[in-house]
């Protein structure tokens, strides 16, 4: 089983990731996302992997860590705790949970991209760019890098930047809405009304058949 394995569900969101990570904000605000739902081999990380598709992300947080006392050295484990710790607004469990994950791996791309969630949420913008930069590099097929960094685009208003990056994506990952609400919101910005439109509409869509 490899390590970018799926829970499929995202494609970054999203994950996403998938969803990304921490509370929902509006459809049309731009948002980050953190890597995808791994599926593991250690039984807890599986159970836990369940209850945070689920959304029940404490009884998640609870699975991680039976999986870190049974397998102390599992980055992944310490990067899915990580990820559930941030989302119930545990930044100091997130860093230290990201730190241990890292040492153990400093090329686990997921919990790079985590890290870059955590700094924007913090207001370290450039250390966040550096941080996706540096995920997207390791991992230059994954979704969710590479929506960050248009995310951190909309955000500093390179609207432009963040509208060619995001026709990309959904190109590449036509599944993951949040792609096309934030391509919605660039084009809107872009004066392309009827690329906001046909993307708000491929949003529906893509949110439609998931349900």
């Amino acid at each position: 089983m490899t390590r970018c394995l799926r829970i499929v569900a995202m494609a970054l969101t999203s994950a996403a990731i998938l969803g990304g990570c921490g509370k929902k904000k509006p459809a049309d605000a731009p948002r980050p996302m953190a890597a995808e739902l791994p599926g593991r081999a250690i039984p807890a990380l599986i159970a836990g992997d369940r209850a945070y598709a689920s959304g029940d992300v404490q009884a998640a947080e609870r699975w991680y860590t039976k999986a870190i006392e049974s397998e102390p050295a599992s980055v992944d484990a310490h990067y899915l705790r990580a990820r559930a710790r941030l989302d119930r607004g545990n930044v100091e469990g997130t860093e230290a949970d990201l730190g241990r994950a890292l040492a153990l791996d400093p090329r686990h791309w997921e919990a790079v991209c985590l890290r870059g969630v955590l700094l924007e949420r913090q207001g370290k913008r450039e250390e966040a760019w550096a941080a996706f930069r540096d995920a997207r590099n390791l991992a230059p097929n994954a979704l969710a890098p590479r929506n960050n960094l248009a995310f951190l685009a909309l955000l500093e208003e390179r609207n432009q930047d963040a509208f060619d990056l995001l026709q990309t994506l959904a190109r590449e990952f036509p599944d993951a809405p949040r792609v096309f609400n934030n391509l919605a919101l660039a084009a809107d910005r872009l004066g392309r009304t009827d690329d906001a439109r046909k993307a708000r509409a491929e949003a529906l869509r893509v949110e439609g058949a998931t349900k």
